[in-house]
C-alpha cells in the first residue's frame, strides 16, 4: 500500500500513469493539506479527468491508505526530490 501522507514519490513508479507528474502534485497537496481519506486525493486542484480516472482505480484496488502524517517519514521535507540522482 501506498500511505500518502507518509510516502515518498518514488513509490509511485510501479503505477502506470502516477510518476512523476501525478505523484508530485499528491504529494505537494499533502503537504499542505494532509489527506485525512484516500478519497482526499480526488479533490486535488488542476487535475484532469485522466488523472482522476487513475486515481480512482488506485482507490478502488485499495493501493492507498492516508495515515496521519509522520514526522519521521516527513523530517528534512525531502519526499519529493532527495537529491537522488
Amino acid at each position: 500500500k501506498i500511505d500518502l501522507n507518509n510516502t515518498h514519490v518514488r513509490k509511485f513508479r510501479h503505477y502506470r500513469g502516477f510518476y512523476p507528474n501525478l505523484a508530485s502534485k499528491i504529494i505537494q497537496e499533502g503537504k499542505i493539506h494532509p489527506y485525512k481519506s484516500v478519497e482526499d486525493v480526488l479533490k486535488i486542484p488542476g487535475l484532469s479527468e485522466r488523472q482522476k480516472k487513475l486515481l480512482q482505480a488506485q482507490i478502488d484496488e485499495g493501493t492507498f491508505t492516508a495515515t496521519p502524517r509522520s514526522e519521521v517519514y516527513n523530517a528534512g521535507d525531502d519526499r519529493y526530490n532527495p537529491g537522488v540522482y
